[in-house]
């Protein structure tokens, strides 16, 4: 099912990588989100784009956005499992046919998908652990497409070389 939402060079990176992490997380979930052919970028990638504004009460929203500034994007990927794992049961029990279906679920608006900012944070809690297997997981160096610039390692490979080309023309 096609996505609502744009696909940048980042977006194609992190569809996949959930798509792991719910692999993990939610097995059976995943599994028949894939017999629908219902791609993470179809849900995960709105919920990201809005910053859960939409699918979390706006209390939730909120907190979820404080813990994002300080934490980073790995609470709103935690956040989005929960949601995931909210709507599993009736993913889950979709028709065969049912990858629109499956998609409404995940796609509901604010009142139907209500989840209370203990209950997002608390499920968070309990699901912690799992979160270092992700990390390992998604710590793997994959190659980044030509529009996108990883400051991060070209810079930290890049400074041996600064610094040995530095002495060199002492």
């Amino acid at each position: 099912l096609r996505s609502p939402v744009p696909r940048s060079p980042v977006s194609r990176s992190l569809s996949p990588g959930f798509e792991k992490v719910l692999a993990l997380e939610v097995p059976a979930v995943q599994a028949r989100l894939a017999s629908f052919k219902v791609g993470a970028a179809s849900y995960f990638l709105p919920w990201l784009h809005s910053l859960f504004v939409g699918c979390l009460p706006l209390e939730a929203a909120s907190r979820l956005w404080d813990c994002y500034l300080r934490d980073g994007e790995i609470i709103a990927w935690r956040a989005a499992v929960e949601l995931v794992r909210r709507c599993g049961t009736e993913v889950l029990a979709a028709e065969c046919d049912g990858g629109e279906k499956a998609l409404a679920v995940l796609r509901r608006p604010l009142d139907a998908l209500a989840m209370s900012e203990e209950e997002l944070f608390g499920n968070m809690l309990q699901h912690e652990e799992s979160v270092d297997q992700w990390l390992v997981l998604l710590q793997q160096k994959l190659p980044l497409p030509d529009d996108c610039w990883d400051l991060y390692a070209n810079s930290y490979d890049a400074e041996p070389a600064a610094r040995a080309g530095a002495k060199g023309s002492r």
